[in-house]
């Protein structure tokens, strides 16, 4: 299934290498073959998985010692609204 998904990706990047947006084409066609590399190979799968489940641990555990939000929300254009 990554071997697929990354083919099907690459394919479609590949129409963008000529053009205004090679160059960003060209990081994302080698950010998706690191990340084919890594994800099949198991020794660099299980360090991946584990990376990611040590930075979730630790996003949990600073979700849990931050202040309680307000009841109070913003508008995304600066006006405070009340959440009931």
């Amino acid at each position: 299934m990554i071997e697929a998904a990354a083919e099907r990706q690459t394919v479609f990047l590949r129409t963008f290498q000529i053009g205004h947006q090679a160059e960003l084409a060209e990081r994302i066609l080698n950010e998706i073959a690191s990340a084919q590399v890594t994800l099949l190979n198991v020794d660099q799968k299980l360090a991946y998985d584990a990376a990611l489940r040590q930075q979730r641990t630790e996003t949990e555990q600073q979700a849990q010692t931050a202040e309680p939000h307000s009841r109070e929300s913003f508008d995304p254009f600066g006006a405070p609204t009340q959440v009931l």
